[in-house]
């Protein structure tokens, strides 16, 4: 119980701390363009502990592109579609694992933003990393799914349960 609380602490103190989501930001930035997601520019001279500026990214919030009736056709008109909006962040979501093993811990529809076709990253706050041995046993359970050899990847999904 002290390990969880002293975690729990841990974490807290840099969710609170602005600091650490600018250094977040500063680090994920120039490996999430190679992506085709932009990240917001930080200006650490304005930026302290209680305070993040950022440059002002004038574009829509995915979670209301999907609320639209007609988000397709808007899409269209933003340069993009929703397939490709798709692939973009799920293989950046990979590549992120699997490359970097550096991770936007909290990619979800509100803290993704789309402008002029391009797609941005918000919301630095739970950037994370996995232990090298759950992601190669990870590696392995995805490859065995690839690769259909399905006792392999239940043994392995067994392991990762545990980890």
């Amino acid at each position: 119980m002290t390990d969880l609380i002293a975690e729990l602490s841990s974490v807290m103190a840099e969710e609170l701390d602005l600091r650490f989501e600018a250094d977040h930001m500063r680090r994920m930035r120039p490996v999430l363009r190679t992506h085709g997601i932009r990240v917001p520019k930080v200006h650490r001279d304005l930026s302290t502990e209680n305070v993040l500026v950022t440059d002002w990214i004038d574009g829509a919030v995915m979670s209301d592109v999907l609320a639209r009736a007609h988000r397709a056709s808007w899409l269209m008109t933003q340069g993009t579609s929703e397939t490709e909006v798709g692939k973009t962040l799920l293989r950046s979501l990979q590549r992120q694992v699997f490359e970097t093993n550096r991770f936007h811990g909290d990619l979800h529809p509100g803290n993704v933003m789309i402008r002029k076709g391009k797609l941005y990253a918000i919301d630095f706050g739970t950037t994370s990393a996995t232990e090298r041995g759950f992601l190669d046993s990870f590696t392995a359970f995805i490859r065995a799914l690839s690769s259909r050899d399905y006792a392999r990847a239940a043994d392995l999904y067994c392991l990762l349960c545990v980890w």
